[in-house]
């Protein structure tokens, strides 16, 4: 940890010739700001005395990361990282990197933080959305390749259709039925993937707030009870009571964890029991989806690994387990399949705590080492 002691004030220096590149703040335990640098004004438009009567956490989005950026970083963690985005005294909305470490005085007198703020600059800025746009064309290409299939099998039984309803001599709407069942499945499989496209979309502009994690698993359960149904498949959550809090976009978490479980289910061939199972260690959580009756065959899920581990969207990918993963990516997690001992195949989600987890119980992190 960093050791010293800092003290003073904002001096007088001109804006446009800030003496540092970062901004730097020292605040006490209760996060009043005690030292701040040129730099901090120039880039916050704020005083020391200013930032004080505006509340140094309201200047940033969200302010409930903000809060869990200092609270973990006041717990010893080492050190905190953020990107948030920092509202200036002009009403200007600057994204910046944030770093907060604790430190401890030599004279062992009150705990302080250090936070340290760096604007991402416009080129930067650029080259992620340059980056990030160049993924999108790409995907298009996979994506109208996805959609002409359904949108195929939609234009042929539209005129299936149309022929019986003209035909209208026999009373036996069999056909007619079974038609208007493959256009609506197929019209739900189109919205799903322009879906996934659009989430894929917003993830250059992230905002992550603390969830609480048994909640948003038994939404996700809820959100997939009509299709596991259909499949005669009974989802269980297992290990998530007093799990506390995590940091995410529940929407876009929900979408992916969804996109996964249903490639699963589809792998069940008849019926069968799909577990998720909650497990949390000090820094982070892990999510593990298995099927406790082993139905789901080795090929299904070595699919499921390739799906997870291509990077070219030219070349066939499952555009939905695509999304998945690179949603828990920019959460700053991983996703894989993996052999687990007497349980055969894995898919485990690994989500960081160190932005959003709380414990309500107050106890000590507890390890579950059988995931059924």
């Amino acid at each position: 940890m960093f050791t010293g002691e800092v003290t003073g004030t904002a001096s007088s220096a001109p804006a446009d010739l800030p003496p540092l590149d970062a901004a730097i703040a020292i605040l006490t335990a209760q996060h009043v700001v005690v030292s701040w640098n040129p730099r901090a004004e120039s880039m916050t438009g704020y005083t020391l005395e200013a930032v004080n009567q505006r509340e140094l956490i309201q200047l940033f989005e969200p302010a409930e990361v903000m809060q869990r950026v200092l609270v973990n970083a006041q717990a010893g963690e080492f050190p905190v990282n953020q990107q948030l985005d920092l509202r200036t005294a002009d009403g200007r909305r600057l994204p910046v990197d944030v770093q907060c470490v604790l430190l401890q005085s030599l004279r062992g007198s009150e705990t302080q933080l250090l936070l340290v703020l760096r604007q991402i600059s416009p080129l930067q800025e650029w080259q992620r959305y340059k980056t990030r746009m160049q993924i999108l064309g790409r995907l298009a290409g996979s994506l109208s390749h996805d959609i002409r299939n359904p949108l195929n099998a939609i234009f042929l039984h539209t005129d299936i259709v149309e022929e019986e309803v003209r035909q209208s001599t026999s009373g036996d709407r069999t056909q007619v039925l079974q038609s208007l069942s493959t256009i609506k499945a197929e019209g739900i499989r189109l919205q799903a993937l322009m879906q996934d496209y659009l989430y894929l979309a917003r993830l250059s502009d992230l905002h992550c707030a603390p969830e609480d994690l048994r909640a948003l698993m038994e939404a996700l359960i809820m959100e997939m009870q009509i299709y596991s149904a259909a499949r005669r498949v009974t989802l269980r959550l297992s290990g998530f009571d007093d799990m506390g809090a995590v940091a995410v976009h529940a929407g876009l978490m929900r979408r992916a964890l969804s996109n996964i479980v249903q490639r699963v289910i589809e792998a069940i061939p008849e019926k069968g029991t799909l577990t998720i199972h909650g497990q949390r260690t000090i820094s982070h959580l892990h999510l593990s989806i298995h099927d406790i009756d082993k139905v789901v065959q080795a090929n299904a899920w070595a699919a499921l690994r390739t799906a997870l581990q291509a990077t070219n969207p030219e070349a066939g990918l499952d555009f939905g387990v695509y999304v998945a993963r690179e949603i828990i990516t920019a959460h700053g997690g991983e996703v894989a399949v993996t052999d687990a001992p007497g349980i055969r195949m894995i898919c485990t989600v690994t989500l960081p705590l160190g932005m959003g987890h709380s414990d309500p119980s107050g106890l000590p992190a507890v390890t579950l080492d059988d995931p059924s």
